[in-house]
């Protein structure tokens, strides 16, 4: 059987009008001269794509900081404690799970008020906010976390280190870490308070877990990891830590 051979002038003919067309085709677009053909089609293909879309739930409901609520509330920031008074509103109304889409990136102040009979009082808003949510038991908070493009064998070394002591300063950090024989470097040193916030969280942590129906290591753990803390701000930051764990 005599096999059909195309002429190798036909298939440089054809190569050279698929570049010349792909060539073309890239200028249009580089242009813009493709956006209103593509800005119909996808008004198209939303229109008669989504045919399968599921209608909207009814069992979602979202609050709104909106200007009305400004005009009664008060200018953002709100008290934290007022946010506490939302979230038992919310879990009397039988909510399943309340979700906050606003960052408590920091601590709130607290404030000093005067009761009833004139005395000062000090007003906490991070515990009672704290409070309101451990009582629900159902609250979600959303997080930022900065991970570093690169985890570096120093990297690695001070995390392990940190791990061990999540209190030791940069200058001891830097002594171990040359002791190790690796030499970190500016970039190095400014992932560390990322690196002993997240250890003293996990230190934080074990801590809690001994010392929760324990005072006698409460104590012990007070003396030997937060000796500059006097009694009120010990039993403030046990008490926030306990709540928002």
């Amino acid at each position: 059987m005599t096999q059909l051979r195309q002429p190798v002038s036909g298939r440089r003919a054809v190569v050279l009008l698929s570049f010349a067309v792909t060539l073309a085709c890239l200028g249009v677009d580089q242009h813009g001269w493709f956006a209103p053909l593509e800005r119909w089609l996808y008004d198209k293909r939303v229109e008669h794509g989504q045919t399968f879309t599921p209608p909207p739930t009814d069992q979602l409901v979202h609050l709104c900081i909106d200007d009305r609520s400004l005009y009664q509330i008060g200018r953002w920031p709100w008290d934290r404690s007022r946010l506490g008074q939302i979230v038992d509103v919310l879990n009397d109304a039988d909510a399943k799970v309340i979700a906050f889409d606003i960052l408590f990136a920091e601590p709130q102040r607290q404030m000093v008020e005067l009761d009833d009979e004139g005395k000062p009082h000090t007003h906490h808003p991070d515990v009672l906010f704290a409070r309101a949510m451990q009582k629900h038991k159902r609250c979600a908070l959303p997080m930022f976390l900065h991970v570093p493009s690169s985890m570096t064998r120093v990297d690695q070394h001070a995390l392990e280190l940190l791990d061990d002591n999540p209190h030791l300063t940069n200058d001891e950090l830097t002594d171990e870490l040359i002791k190790k024989g690796v030499h970190p470097n500016d970039d190095h040193i400014a992932n560390w308070p990322l690196f002993r916030r997240s250890a003293l969280a996990r230190h934080m942590a074990k801590l809690l877990e001994r010392m929760k129906d324990d005072a006698a290591v409460k104590e012990h753990v007070v003396a030997q990891h937060f000796p500059h803390l006097d009694a009120t701000d010990i039993d403030r930051q046990f008490e926030m830590a306990l709540t928002w764990r």
